[in-house]
């Protein structure tokens, strides 16, 4: 509290009617001089104020762009602002190498067919991939985290696949056919056949530059050691037929 006061007072001192109006009047006339700044905790009791504005709220620890957010002790925090964007990563869309490619194929259920991936770790015929192409606009000027979400279903269960992901970004003046340094893999479990299982890879985003031509490829190994299961319905091999139904790049920025 910086309101001072008018006249201080000492034993003797007679009260006159002016004295005591400039008392009033000091505290009447600077209302928010007696409360601010503030010196403890203001408790409103779960009383609304309103036509506060958004240009009132300052944020003298936070960095531009952060939000408030409530932290799970019920403490509101300022936080950096989650901005990211989603690419989805649709079957369709798949490209393929001219070997060990997985096979664009439509499924054959009656209530909601759709087209698929279908990833067979043929012990032969080596690890089958989908490659995807994103534009990294110039708008992207930094990337915090980078994740690859996929959900697919398998012909077994109770076996394991192990799926692969390999990135590059390729900005102007780079070669382009040449093999990303980003490679990151996880394992996976089946659940019941046909039943959706998601999946995810994070990415390591530190080596990407923007704008991009973005790489990515999803692939199944065929390692016996990280496959496990029956012959599938196609070719065979390893853990059987693995269909990827719908993929997505989550970037955060």
């Amino acid at each position: 509290m910086s309101l001072g006061r008018v006249k201080v007072w000492i034993p003797g001192d007679i009260l006159t009617a002016a004295d005591l109006n400039s008392e009033f009047n000091n505290i009447l006339d600077n209302p928010l001089t007696l409360i601010s700044p503030s010196t403890g905790a203001i408790n409103f009791n779960l009383q609304s104020h309103t036509n506060l504005l958004p240009s009132a709220i300052t944020a003298t620890s936070g960095n531009t762009g952060d939000i408030i957010t409530k932290s799970a002790g019920g403490v509101s925090v300022w936080t950096a602002n989650p901005a990211f964007m989603l690419v989805p990563l649709n079957p369709v869309s798949a490209q393929f190498s001219t070997a060990n490619f997985a096979r664009l194929s439509r499924s054959t259920d009656s209530t909601w067919p759709v087209n698929r991936l279908a990833f067979t770790a043929s012990s032969s015929g080596g690890s089958e991939s989908a490659l995807w192409y994103v534009s990294l606009t110039s708008q992207i000027s930094a990337v915090s985290s980078a994740t690859i979400e996929f959900f697919y279903s398998a012909t077994s269960s109770g076996n394991t696949t192990v799926w692969s992901v390999n990135t590059r970004a390729v900005a102007s003046g780079s070669t382009w056919n040449v093999v990303g340094s980003t490679n990151v893999s996880t394992t996976q479990t089946y659940t019941a056949p046909g039943e959706l299982v998601r999946g995810t890879v994070a990415l390591t985003a530190s080596s990407w530059s923007y704008p991009a031509t973005m790489q990515i490829s999803i692939k199944r190994l065929s390692s016996d050691a990280g496959n496990s299961g029956t012959t599938g319905v196609s070719t065979g091999g390893p853990g059987g037929d693995v269909f990827i139904h719908s993929a997505n790049l989550r970037i955060t920025v």
